[in-house]
């Protein structure tokens, strides 16, 4: 099925589009994305039965972001009255493969460490190297437990808009005695951080 990408509107808007039995699709509004799983309000109640493979169409306004096979893992009716379906994205390229291309990307970004302890959390000055919609590349001067959680700020282009994400750390590699290379993943991303990223990624990869 070739799918038509919605209209811009005034606004910035993710949406999605649920594909199955060919024939039959249903659209409705990105209200949660991390990568992994897409959380979709639909303005009708749907008929898909937990468990069921479908299609998914991921886009902001007017352009396509992504196709891929997804499975229902939850349908339910939030706080608003609409009706949501979770989806588990399936990884098509292979494991330790990205599915969301990276851009370069130079930014200064603050790291701050969640932890349990007492006491201030750990804080680095980071310079980021990469970004994607999944996650962002820094170099940090000393290193960082790989599966440590923390918070990350930093400025978005086109416009410098300030964002903050919870992140885990999936790598990190020494280059020097002051130079870790560390992968950062998104967590808990909404809506509004989607739309920021592929504001900014297209921007940055237009401009490179």
């Amino acid at each position: 099925m070739s799918v038509k990408p919605r209209l811009a509107t005034h606004s910035t808007q993710a949406w999605a589009q649920i594909e199955f039995d060919r024939l039959i699709s249903l659209e409705g509004d990105l209200v949660a994305f991390d990568g992994r799983t897409a959380v979709v309000a639909l303005t009708s109640q749907p008929d898909i039965p937990i468990g069921r493979a479908v299609w998914v169409v991921l886009g902001v306004d007017g352009e396509q972001a992504a196709r891929v096979a997804a499975s229902i893992t939850r349908v339910q009716e939030d706080e608003q009255g609409r009706h949501c379906v979770t989806l588990e994205l399936v990884d098509l390229v292979g494991a330790g493969q990205r599915r969301h291309p990276r851009v370069p990307f130079h930014e200064r970004v603050e790291v701050v460490g969640i932890t349990d302890r007492p006491g201030p959390d750990p804080r680095w000055r980071a310079h980021a190297f990469d970004l994607s919609i999944q996650g962002v590349g820094a170099v940090l001067p000393s290193q960082i437990r790989i599966g440590a959680v923390a918070l990350l700020r930093f400025s978005l282009p086109p416009h410098r808009a300030a964002f903050q994400v919870r992140a885990t750390v999936k790598t990190c590699e020494r280059e020097s005695a002051e130079a870790f290379r560390t992968g950062f993943l998104f967590e808990r991303v909404t809506a509004g951080h989607v739309q920021q990223l592929h504001a900014a990624i297209v921007h940055l990869a237009r401009s490179a």
